[in-house]
């Protein structure tokens, strides 16, 4: 998981208006369960293209911090 979070962080380092690979790196770092880490990247996917579509999954990430009332108004959007 490390490694590919590390790998994932370059990828958009190198190509910081790459919505897919700020997607990418917010599952991975979901999965690593650092959910701040995986809304903030989630949020820039969203910020670069706002019909991504990522929604549910910051729902899911707010899910996993345990705010419930914050998951339900993002999974609304």
């Amino acid at each position: 998981m490390d490694q590919a979070i590390k790998l994932l962080e370059y990828k958009v380092a190198r190509d910081p208006v790459s919505t897919i690979g700020y997607e990418n790196l917010g599952v991975v770092y979901f999965n690593a369960g650092r959910s701040d880490e995986a809304i903030a990247a989630y949020r820039t996917a969203l910020t670069l293209r706002p019909e991504s579509g990522v929604h549910h999954r910051i729902s899911a990430a707010l899910l996993q911090k345990g705010e419930t009332e914050a998951a339900l108004a993002a999974i609304q959007r």
